[in-house]
This record gives C-alpha cells, structure tokens and sequence, in this order.
C-alpha cells in the first residue's frame, strides 16, 4: 500500500485483510468499500490450455475464449509456447480488469450502499456512493488456480521436446487430447519432469520469469481507481472448482484433476525435497510485485505435538522470514486421521482444515476437496 497506492506509511501499518488475502487501510476515511476494486478471477492453467490450441477451448465450453495465437503442433521453439501464453494471459487479464470496472460504474448507479457511506467521511463531504468513491486506490485481481501447473507445464515442455526432444509438439498434443491415454510412460516422464518447490533452478527459473510476467501484465493496466491494479496469486476454492474444467495439462496431470492449491503452493505430491526446498523455491519470486502470494504447507503432526515441535516450527517461521517471502499457512493433521474422518464423520465433527485462503470443517468438505487436502505432500521439518 505504500509503495504503489501512496498510503502513508502510519495510515498503512493500521491494517486489515479485505477478504482472504488483500491488505487494506482501516478507519473513517478511504477504506475499500467495494468488491470491484478487485476480486477479479484470472485462470492461468485455462490459459496455459488454449496457448496450445490457438485460443480454443476444446475440453469444456467449445468456444473460441482467447486470441488466436497459433497451433502447438507448429510452434518449433519454446520461445513460441511463452509467447503464446503471455498474449492469452494479456488478454484474459485486461478482460477481468474490464468487466470489474463495468461492474464498478453499474454498482454505483443500482446497488448503493447508503449505510456504509454514510460512516466514511469522505462519502459525507463529497456527497458520494462508497461504490463510486476511490479515494484511496487498492486495487487488486486474482490469480485463482493454476500458476504452478503453468510453471510445471512450460518446465515439462522445454526439457522434454525442446531441450531433450525426447517428444514433439505433435505428440504432446494428441496425447493432452486424448488425456494420456495409453500414454503412461510419456506421462510419467512429463510428470517426472522438473518441478517447481524442489530448490530445483530448472523450474524455479521460468518460475521466476512467469511471476513477473504475470505483474507485468497487470501493470500495463489503468482502472476505474485511477491506477494500475497488482495481482494477487490466492486460489479460494479455484483450484477445486476450476480443475474440472480444465483438460490434461503437460505436467502430467490428468483432464479434470484439481489444481495446484495455493497461489505458489507446489503441486500435490511434487515437493519432494522437504520444506526448506519449498521455502527457498517459493522465495526466488519478487513477491513485492504482487499484493500477496499464498504458500500452503502441511506439517507432520507427530513432529509439531513432539516435544521439538515448535522449536522447529519457530526456526522454519525465523527462515520464511529471513527470505523475505509473502505468505503461509498450514495444516498439522495427518493422512490417517483424514482418512478415517471419511470414513466415520461423526467422529470429527470439530477437525478444521486451511484450503486456501479461508478455513472449513473437514467433514463439510466435498470427497473430491477432502481428496485434494490428503494429497498435498505431509512435510517433516526435522528432514526438511
């Protein structure tokens, strides 16, 4: 807030989270009155999608969703595949951006908000909706679901048909087509692929290079508040609802799968390396280019209820920390209890989970959410 919006740095130290992850001043003057400031959903693994198939979505709407930015099996470098899916990037961005900004002008005008202006001082003097007013910018947008599967696809597709060319763009495609199927092998070198959250500087580097791409991007934008917004990397229950609507992507992941469930968290099961592999991975990312990046971890509950339990906490939170990286939170339950809590819910009607972003009961969740929380890899500090 006070590097890009001018807020002082008194006024901004007196903070709040507007909804899961957005800072935002408090008190009688400036607040953020409005979900069209920001809010709005950006769909990178969509995008990495239809990158391959000239702005076509040929999994799920049938429908021309972006540019034409040319067909995979043709592009000969992977300079072609990045370029592809920066232009389908800018164009879904400055699509959200748009579409909030309509919203913002017709909110305005249909759905005021008399008791909340009412209570800021600057609706009172200058006679204004909170809707309309923005007084003081905060805008912000989302990356919701899938950065990491971008990451991990664009590591895939280099090493492997570029680098390697162990496969062809042609092969690839029909094998993302036809969700790897009698493809197991080359599925599994895709898989086996580098990955993001491993310290490994194979991917960490386009890892780099996409999270400033995507800050970039937002950057070339001026909203209705007067300046460019920043991306927020969070994915709520994105990376739930979205996976179903998303085909095979070169990660190795299958058509309709979750993805990746933070808005830097690695893919489920990838992080091989322990915890401070992840903390170093996630920490290469200029995170002061963005408004918040969400890390998600999941501890081992037999180390943190150990006696050493949070001396090793305390000295990982002293790296995160020392890195200089943006946000996490945890979950400390274990594979076993989740499992059984499928089984038996009566049993765990007050075992709370962290998604991302917000929390909810186990219980309450969907088999396929409850599905994605077991998934994720169950670090051990003391290996890590």
């Amino acid at each position: 807030m006070v590097k890009y919006f001018n807020v002082p740095e008194e006024v901004a130290r007196d903070w709040a989270l507007v909804l899961c992850m957005s800072p935002g001043i408090t008190g009688r003057r400036g607040t953020q009155k409005t979900r069209s400031e920001g809010g709005s959903d950006v769909y990178p693994a969509k995008v990495m999608e239809i990158a391959l198939t000239n702005g076509f979505d040929e999994f799920f709407t049938n429908m021309q969703l972006g540019p034409e930015t040319g067909n995979a099996e043709e592009f000969t470098s992977f300079k072609q595949v990045w370029e592809a899916v920066k232009l389908q990037l800018r164009y879904a961005i400055e699509l959200s951006l748009r579409s909030k900004d309509v919203g913002r002008i017709m909110e305005s005008r249909y759905l005021c908000c008399p008791f909340i202006s009412s209570i800021d001082d600057g609706c009172v003097e200058k006679g204004m909706d909170g809707n309309e007013l923005a007084e003081v910018a905060n805008p912000w947008h989302n990356i919701i679901g899938g950065s990491v599967v971008v990451v991990d696809s664009l590591a895939a597709i280099k090493k492997l048909v570029f680098d390697e060319k162990k496969y062809t763009m042609t092969e690839l495609m029909d094998a993302l087509r036809n969700n790897w199927e009698g493809k197991e092998e080359m599925r599994l070198d895709f898989w086996n692929a580098p990955k993001f959250g491993n310290d490994d500087p194979y991917a960490d580097n386009i890892a780099v290079k996409y999270y400033d791409l995507i800050a970039d991007e937002w950057k070339r934008n001026t909203t209705y508040s007067g300046t460019f917004p920043l991306p927020l990397a969070q994915s709520v229950a994105g990376y739930i609802v979205n996976g179903p609507k998303t085909g095979a992507t070169a990660n190795g992941r299958h058509a309709g799968e979750a993805l990746d469930d933070g808005g830097i968290s690695p893919y489920m099961g990838c992080d091989k390396n322990g915890p401070t592999a992840v903390i170093k991975s996630v920490s290469k990312i200029n995170a002061s280019k963005h408004k918040g990046i969400l890390l998600n971890q999941r501890l081992s509950s037999v180390l943190m209820n150990s006696d050493a339990g949070f001396d090793l906490w305390h000295a990982y939170m002293k790296t995160w920390h020392e890195l200089g990286i943006d946000h996490v939170q945890f979950n400390v339950i274990s594979t076993e209890d989740m499992k059984a809590a499928q089984i038996e819910p009566e049993k765990y009607t007050d075992t709370l989970v962290r998604i991302a972003g917000y929390s909810a009961k186990f219980i309450d969740l969907a088999r396929y959410s409850q599905d994605t929380i077991i998934a994720r890899t169950e670090q051990d500090i003391a290996a890590g």
